[in-house]
């Protein structure tokens, strides 16, 4: 079965970079709405404007991307109404490859591993995301959790289902829970 992949493009000092969203789609009478998926990956992005460097703006994508089972892409589907770019309200101190990781967890096992996905939000605020010892916060520990699981439980409704894909063994599996690392994430390039 194939699957679709929704793009956030980050701009600011040091970006570009890309996060990929993939989903599949769980209504088989039916296609997801697609306009409300972009809506509600824009949604997530606002709701955490508050730990973005105000240099920087993360831009949802003008198309959602219909991939294969080996990540061929097949064709992109029709999207008529492309959200705002959120740009970020933080005004303090960031370093630009420090942020926050989000670890997808699934029920997938492939080769004795389970089958994991991450996604980063990079920059984040260094004031507002973390204790002086590297390690997050209670509040954007809160904050990243409740917007993710509110991000999560917006796609199912449009009868999309947020899945890890693995491109080393053309596999996807529904996301089952995911949980914030406690701790600064250092992202090694702008396509991670």
């Amino acid at each position: 079965m194939s699957f679709y992949r929704m793009t956030a493009v980050w701009s600011g000092p040091g970006g570009p970079g890309t996060s990929h969203f993939d989903f599949v789609d769980i209504d088989v009478l039916g296609t997801p709405n697609f306009n409300a998926c972009l809506t509600a990956y824009r949604t997530y992005f606002n709701s955490l404007a508050g730990y973005l460097p105000n240099e920087w703006s993360i831009g949802v994508s003008s198309e959602i991307q219909h991939l294969s089972d080996a990540g061929v892409l097949e064709e992109l589907a029709p999207v008529s109404v492309v959200p705002a770019s959120v740009t970020g309200t933080y005004t303090g101190s960031w370093a630009g490859a420090v942020g926050v990781c989000t670890r997808l967890v699934t029920a997938e096992i492939l080769n004795g591993r389970r089958l994991r996905g991450k996604s980063f939000f990079v920059p984040a605020g260094t004031t507002v995301a973390f204790d002086q010892d590297g390690t997050m916060n209670s509040t954007a520990l809160g904050d990243f959790l409740t917007h993710r699981t509110t991000l999560h439980n917006a796609v199912l409704a449009q009868e999309a289902e947020p899945v890890v894909w693995s491109p080393t063994h053309s596999v996807k599996s529904a996301v089952t829970g995911f949980n914030i690392a406690d701790r600064s994430a250092v992202l090694r390039t702008r396509r991670d």
